[in-house]
């Protein structure tokens, strides 16, 4: 089951995290088409294809970090998997790691939601990252819509947790994401 709108009520929209990554570094064409997510209308769920699949390109905000995110959808078996990597922080500086977009063990397409009250797909995010103040492990999903008639773009929000691997505290994060059809 997809998670409901009401749990990212308070997440940043595309808008604001266009405004804030176009601060941290120098404009590219990624940043046009995230731009555009907020004035695109979520695609019906029941009209997408039923097979062969897309790949998007774009952004991933996770609090105080931005990083490059490629996700592909697997129309066929309702599956959504990618990556984000080249992750920078606040002050540009570097942070070192690769994080998993998977929905093979809990996720995928939901082609029966509702969009006005619940999101069309969600995933996992997982993997670690690291910079000169330690290492952690993330712990997230995420959980999205395609935009457009015919989805030429996802956005959606991440909610999840780091943990210190050295002091196995937990630190609550969200985000948001966007991407376009390549």
């Amino acid at each position: 089951m997809v998670p409901s709108r009401l749990m990212s009520a308070t997440f940043p929209t595309s808008k604001v995290l266009t405004t804030w990554v176009k601060n941290i570094r120098p404009a590219t064409e990624l940043y046009e088409g995230i731009g555009a997510l907020s004035s695109k209308a979520y695609t019906d769920p029941t009209t997408l294809p039923t097979s062969g699949g897309a790949t998007y390109d774009g952004l991933m905000s996770l609090e105080q970090i931005v990083g490059e995110m490629t996700m592909t959808t697997d129309f066929a078996n309702d599956a959504i998997s990618g990556s984000m990597t080249d992750f920078i922080d606040e002050d540009d500086s570097a942070i070192s790691g690769t994080l998993t977009i998977s929905s093979a063990s809990d996720g995928g397409i939901d082609r029966t939601v509702d969009t006005a009250i619940a999101y069309t797909f969600a995933a996992e995010l997982t993997g670690e990252l690291s910079d000169e103040d330690g290492a952690y492990t993330i712990v997230s999903a995420i959980l999205g819509d395609f935009t457009g008639p015919d989805q030429e773009y996802v956005e959606g929000s991440v909610i999840g947790f780091a943990i210190d691997t050295v002091s196995d505290e937990e630190i609550d994060f969200s985000g948001h994401f966007g991407g376009e059809q390549q």
